[in-house]
């Protein structure tokens, strides 16, 4: 009689879109390339998104005997309560979990969550095929990198030598069944999503990342022949959006030519459309070239380039073993890609250990002094089972103190949070250097930054006021101050609610985000929901603007610099090409040119026809190519 398997890798179901699952498929496809495993078992399901779980279970057409899970911070919770429903239902089916959220460093880790009989720890295809080869949890308990609740030591998890050994997802015909079940069952086409590796590993060993450690250390390569005919499914399947996992893009010669073979796909069949990538740190000659070849073909498959940084104190660096590209070649490259017309992004972390306020206050102006003038977000730190900063003795040797939080719960639909399964992280609260206190007046400090300046909505005036000797940080501190006086009670109660409901997510638990008039129903990033408010009250804020001017910068306080500050903030109601007239010394400073007439434009603001659209391409899927912006130019 043959072993029914559930396969089971979950993320967060979000309309039209569904994500291939691509570790479970891995693990599966290798594990089936043993006769016994081919002969022995059934693939009875494959379940790739949040479904109802009673549900599920009342569904399925056989009791299941195997259940694999793969696992992450974005599922973890969810497959806990899968697997204890599982052991309710059906208590001899072996539940087995793996992946990055699966713990190297707890061998008590099953038998502190007896609704898991087995974890494969690390990549580790070879040990999770032998466990599906013989499922006696004693004898299994041996195997390197396998804990049940018979281990009393951990064991090492071994590493994939030859990646080509293991079967494509997408060549051999894996997921073609995936989306052929889900077109029979729901009787209608779907916007496929693929997660894809070129290569594993990464030589980098951040303390804050998962693959930070020794075991991840040496890369190993996929063959470029079985990646070019990948490249031509996702094409000529109509694959909308492809995350790439390596964890840098870049780094190797071979990037160049993959990028080729994208782009060539893309200007064939317009797919993939989308291909999101974490760039390599250290190799801005080779990214350039890489972007270049997407911006040249007009093929737009990278929505910006990403200077990830985390921090700019060298210290904070050196405590996280982390390498950033050095100063003079990032303010090189972030020109040299403006000058092109390429937007840029920059990822901080807030607080990494080490980092004071007055030290994240530093990097942030620095960021802006570099030239980072496109977008930039702030992401506060969480600690991960596998990452070497979640580990007791750097917890300790840190002052890091964390408190359980729900996972960013930004962009999910209110409606499905009603009966959500929450996941929950570490996230740190405080830290030696940094109190409480200083790490939520830190996230307020990064939220008015983003408004004022990624997201427009001072932008101009705060460029004007640079020009007079004021830094956009001391802008931005005395924006806080004013806020904080509740002279404004609008500016006030704005800002206020932002600080409770960051401050409700730590003390409380509460979800993060917020829902906004006209934005449909999901729950809004706190940056995003501010500008969507400036956004539906554009006069009242022109007029808090110009109030705040002339309190706090009354030399500055111009209607005429405000109201151009306003006009290049970009506003679907109104009707482009705009034919605006400037002040002649604001024309020559913003402009170069020594005249008053100018034509305003955007180039997407045609394809908006309603609020809800235009608020979810402005301050959502385009926020990190400031789609905010407006173009200007001289009447001709």
């Amino acid at each position: 009689m043959s072993t029914n398997i559930v396969l089971v890798q979950v993320v967060d179901n979000y309309g039209p879109n569904k994500f291939l699952p691509l570790a479970i498929a891995y693990q599966w496809l290798y594990a089936c390339q043993s006769p016994q495993v081919q002969q022995q078992y059934h693939l009875l399901d494959v379940v790739i998104e949040k479904v109802d779980i009673q549900q599920w279970l009342d569904g399925l057409d056989a009791a299941p005997d195997v259940v694999a899970m793969s696992c992450y911070v974005w599922n973890w919770c969810y497959n806990e309560a899968l697997a204890r429903a599982i052991r309710a239902r059906y208590p001899d089916c072996r539940v087995i979990v793996g992946g990055p959220q699966v713990s190297k460093h707890d061998v008590d880790l099953v038998r502190n969550h007896d609704w898991f009989d087995i974890a494969i720890l690390g990549e580790n295809e070879t040990s999770f095929r032998r466990v599906l080869e013989c499922l006696d949890l004693e004898t299994i308990t041996d195997l390197p990198g396998v804990l049940t609740r018979y281990s009393r030591t951990l064991t090492q998890p071994t590493r994939t030598q030859d990646l080509d050994q293991i079967p494509s997802p997408i060549l051999s015909g894996f997921y073609d069944g995936i989306m052929s079940t889900y077109r029979r069952r729901y009787q209608q086409e779907f916007m496929w999503q693929v997660t894809w590796e070129t290569m594993r590993g990464c030589p980098y060993q951040c303390s804050f990342c998962d693959i930070g450690d020794d075991y991840w250390n040496k890369t190993k390569w996929f063959d470029l022949d079985r990646l070019r005919q990948e490249i031509q499914w996702m094409s000529d399947n109509r694959i909308e959006y492809v995350s790439v996992c390596d964890s840098n893009w870049g780094i190797h010669a071979r990037d160049a030519d993959i990028t080729q073979w994208l782009v060539d796909a893309k200007q064939s069949t317009g797919y993939p459309a989308v291909v999101d990538v974490t760039w390599a740190k250290n190799n801005a000659d080779r990214v350039k070239k890489i972007v270049m070849l997407d911006h040249v073909a007009g093929t737009n498959l990278f929505r910006g380039v990403n200077f990830s940084m985390q921090s700019l104190e060298p210290a904070v660096l050196t405590r996280s073993r982390r390498f950033n590209l050095t100063h003079s070649k990032t303010v090189d490259s972030m020109r040299y890609l403006r000058e092109q017309g390429v937007a840029t992004f920059t990822e901080l972390i807030w607080p990494m250990p080490g980092e004071t306020l007055e030290s994240f206050g530093r990097g942030l102006q620095q960021l802006v002094d570099m030239g980072q003038r496109d977008f930039l977000a702030v992401h506060p730190l969480v600690l991960t089972p596998n990452a070497p900063m979640g580990q007791p003795r750097y917890v300790a040797e840190h002052g890091i103190e964390s408190r359980r939080v729900p996972l960013d719960t930004f962009w999910l639909r209110h409606d499905n949070a009603q009966d959500y399964i929450v996941e929950t992280v570490d996230a740190v609260s405080a830290t030696a250097t940094a109190s409480h206190r200083d790490v939520l007046q830190g996230h307020m400090i990064a939220h008015w930054l983003v408004v004022l300046f990624y997201y427009g909505w001072a932008h101009q005036v705060m460029t004007w006021l640079r020009a007079q000797g004021v830094s956009e940080l001391e802008f931005v501190d005395c924006w806080i101050k004013h806020c904080e006086s509740r002279q404004d009670p609008w500016l006030s109660q704005e800002h206020y609610a932002v600080q409770d409901q960051i401050s409700r997510v730590f003390e409380h638990g509460e979800l993060w985000g917020r829902r906004v008039p006209q934005g449909g129903d999901v729950l809004w990033e706190y940056k995003s929901s501010t500008s969507v408010l400036l956004h539906q009250q554009r006069e009242q804020w022109q007029d808090s603007l110009l109030e705040f001017l002339q309190t706090h910068y009354p030399h500055s306080a111009r209607r005429d610099l405000v109201e151009f500050n306003a006009v290049m903030c970009v506003d679907w109601r109104q009707t482009y090409p705009r034919h605006i007239r400037l002040s002649r010394d604001l024309a020559l400073f913003f402009t170069g040119h020594d005249q008053e007439h100018f034509v305003v434009h955007h180039a997407d603001i045609a394809n908006i026809n309603t609020e809800e659209l235009f608020l979810h391409k402005a301050y959502h899927w385009r926020r990190k190519q400031r789609y905010w912006r407006c173009d200007i130019k001289l009447v001709e």
